[in-house]
């Protein structure tokens, strides 16, 4: 990817601005059919505000050990909390209509960190894709707690772009604090060298710290209970498959999940690819979630498009366009023989090998130092680098 976030020159403002009305079109002709069968989980969100507003026992800071089935985190509350003084419905309503449109904000925001050629082409292809999926996890589901995590992984990668170490620590923190699976963005971090790095980990780990105390001071018994919390290993799940075929979740498979995540993160920033954190995260998760949700998909179309978007040039993204078909669209196919519970859990290990394969292994390792603008002694002065940026 660039060296430097991408201006909008004079010239390009006429394509941009097409640019954005297409894809914002086209946001927009997705938005109504999902509506028709909407807001399958939102209920959680305003459930776990008024909790925490309330007094009643099992209420405030008792909530998650009272409650462990709010398996999202305090920023996801806080979030949520405003939209309690509306009415329920009208609530919903605002609140799907935002999440709809992060999806499309996020791909435009792409657009600045992008190398090479045809970017307005590159994106718009890409949104094409990115779109209908994403609208599974916004206004299907209603997903606010995964819309956030997605939402602030994208900004920290804007705030690597722009070697701003404790921001972008901010940032992975609060989206560890909206959905625990987003923990292992933290190898985000890994991109910085020295003591920027252990400022940024610290930063992080505070930010994390902060949000969750309250909580475990006021009720001891939280992190017990939520850590206790299972769902059913689905069927057409990876681990399934892999013969994990207990009603509940095994007690080692969520730290197994933040540690391969963390652990393929990386990998990607050694590399050279740290962009494709996200798309190594969300493929541990596709492989050890014992759930199948249909907006987990959203995730994994969003981190490919990152991935062609910034760390290729070419104008098709194929790996985009792959992991819209294969977890999402294939679901919609005549293919009976293929759609069998462990043909779709195949699917998913398929997809989640392909992206650790094209990043750790096909992609070009970065081979540039990318300094600090303002000189040479590093991003604050320690003589402190990013490390190697990927080949654009």
């Amino acid at each position: 990817m660039p060296d430097s976030p991408t201006l909008v020159s004079p010239a390009d403002e006429p394509r941009l601005r097409r640019l954005h009305l297409l894809l914002w079109a086209w946001a927009a002709i997705w938005v109504v059919p999902f509506f028709a069968v909407a807001s399958v989980s939102w209920h959680f969100f305003p459930l776990g505000s008024r909790l925490l507003l309330g007094n009643a026992p099992g209420d405030g800071l008792d909530l998650y050990a009272a409650h462990p089935q709010l398996q999202f985190g305090p920023v996801t509350l806080l979030v949520a909390t405003p939209l309690v003084e509306l009415p329920y419905r009208l609530g919903e309503l605002v609140a799907l209509l935002a999440l709809a449109a992060v999806g499309p904000v996020l791909l435009l925001s792409l657009r600045r960190l992008m190398p090479g050629p045809h970017r307005d082409r590159r994106l718009l292809l890409a949104g094409l894709a990115v779109v209908p999926v994403w609208d599974e996890v916004a206004v299907h589901f209603g997903h606010l707690d995964d819309v956030l995590a997605l939402g602030f992984g994208v900004a920290a990668l804007h705030a690597v772009a722009g070697r701003r170490p404790l921001l972008a620590a901010v940032l992975l923190a609060a989206a560890a604090d909206a959905k625990p699976w987003a923990v292992g963005f933290v190898a985000l971090l890994l991109v910085f060298r020295g003591r920027v790095l252990l400022r940024a980990v610290g930063v992080w780990a505070a930010g994390v710290v902060a949000a969750w105390l309250p909580f475990l001071l006021d009720a001891p018994a939280t992190a017990a209970r939520l850590g206790h919390f299972t769902i059913p290993v689905a069927p057409s799940s990876a681990l399934h498959v892999f013969g994990v075929t207990a009603t509940r979740t095994p007690p080692w498979d969520r730290p197994a999940q933040l540690l391969l995540g963390i652990g393929l993160g990386a990998l990607a920033v050694r590399r050279g690819h740290w962009p494709a954190v996200l798309l190594m995260v969300v493929a541990a998760r596709l492989v050890l979630d014992p759930a199948t949700y249909p907006y987990y998909t959203s995730g994994a179309v969003l981190a490919a498009a990152v991935v062609d978007l910034l760390l290729t040039t070419t104008t098709t993204p194929v790996l985009t366009l792959v992991s819209a078909a294969t977890l999402y669209a294939v679901r919609f196919a005549p293919l009976p023989g293929l759609l069998t519970q462990p043909g779709l859990a195949w699917l998913r290990i398929g997809f989640a090998a392909a992206a650790v394969a094209v990043v750790l292994l096909v992609l070009r390792p970065g081979h540039r130092r990318t300094h600090d603008p303002g000189g040479t002694r590093g991003l604050d002065g320690t003589g402190a680098e990013l490390a190697p940026a990927s080949a654009a």
